[in-house]
């Protein structure tokens, strides 16, 4: 109980210090901060939630010398804290994402861009913003399935955010992300780490933050 006490306390400060930290980071460069400055500000306060909640981090592979898109599957809210934990990139995420308390403004300092999938007229609007993230050196992520699973199998891929990225042709790197628990079994991973389908979000938070510690893996693919 101690521990997810401490894990729930840190989470409500890093949610609230993290973004005043970020606006005051941008406001002394004078209000000129590029996606990749507001990845590396995210990449910190990622390794502290990292920490915070137990994760240990397993790469397989690395990132390849001018890749400019990352593609992955997609398990829930962990995703982003691990993929910034093992380096700088900026997400593209639903915009319901912003509304969330505490992770919102996260999200909003770590340079994500958000997208309205119920409008289609919002893509190209996200799809073109790709290209300033590309032009300050940083990498966009963002996951083709459209949606979290339970990592069970891969779902359909919406291929729409590829557009740009074909169309410049672009460095694609895929990548596979998945969890387990030390002495725990895939239903156990399935329903206490990966957050997806109808799951609410504070039960879900409340049980994961007592798993003990997790390990994370993720695999870069080599083109």
């Amino acid at each position: 109980m101690i521990r997810s006490l401490r894990r729930f306390v840190v989470f409500v400060f890093v949610g609230l210090a993290g973004p005043v930290h970020g606006g005051v980071r941008k406001m002394l460069r004078g209000g000129r901060y590029t996606p990749l400055d507001h990845a590396h500000w995210a990449v910190f306060w990622a390794r502290v939630l990292r920490w915070n909640f137990g994760i240990r981090m397993h790469i397989h592979g690395k990132l390849l010398d001018g890749s400019q898109v990352l593609v992955s599957n997609h398990l829930g809210y962990l995703d982003i804290i691990t993929f910034l934990a093992a380096g700088p990139v900026n997400f593209v995420s639903k915009a319901d994402v912003e509304k969330w308390p505490l992770v919102g403004g996260l999200a909003r300092s770590a340079g994500t861009l958000f997208l309205k999938r119920e409008k289609k007229a919002d893509i190209p609007r996200v799809i073109e913003a790709f290209a300033g993230v590309a032009a300050s050196g940083s990498r966009v992520i963002f996951f083709p399935e459209g949606t979290s699973s339970p990592g069970n199998e891969v779902l359909k891929f919406h291929a729409s955010l590829f557009d740009l990225p074909a169309r410049e042709k672009w460095n694609i790197q895929p990548a596979a992300i998945y969890y387990t628990i030390p002495g725990g079994t895939a239903g156990d991973t399935a329903s206490r780490i990966c957050y997806w389908g109808d799951m609410e979000f504070v039960p879900h938070f409340r049980e994961m933050i007592r798993i003990p510690s997790m390990d994370c893996h993720i695999v870069l693919g080599d083109r």
